[in-house]
């Protein structure tokens, strides 16, 4: 996946793993089977926000607007599971990216436990 260019669909990668790298950000992300990339792309409409790199192996299946659409309208319950499982996502990544920004540790962020380190005086 190439960043600021719309991808119409969402990634899952199945096997290996892929990087995660944004433009003119030194901090570099994996993911690994079972996650998605793509999704805020496929959310908004608009072009990717990263750069996706596969590593040696990896599989991943691609799933259209269209097909999940399609999806949707015959399993109606489906929509709402899948874009609740995106919303858990972004807002497990949001989590890990504040917590980057804060100092704090990532599994702090995926326990909900974000918050700005002051020290005191």
């Amino acid at each position: 996946m190439q960043q600021s260019r719309r991808t119409h669909g969402v990634f899952v990668i199945l096997k290996g793993t892929a990087t995660v790298q944004i433009a003119g950000q030194a901090r570099v992300t994996e993911i690994s089977p079972g996650e998605v990339c793509g999704e805020i792309s496929f959310i908004d409409e608009l072009p990717a926000t990263a750069d996706v790199v596969a590593h040696s192996d990896t599989e991943a299946y691609y799933v259209d607007r269209p097909t999940l659409q399609s999806l949707f309208e015959l399993f109606p319950h489906l929509g709402s599971r899948f874009y609740r499982s995106l919303a858990s996502i972004l807002s497990r990544r949001l989590r890990e990216v504040l917590a980057h920004q804060t100092g704090e540790s990532t599994s702090a962020a995926k326990e909900g436990g974000i918050s700005k380190k002051t020290t005191a005086k």
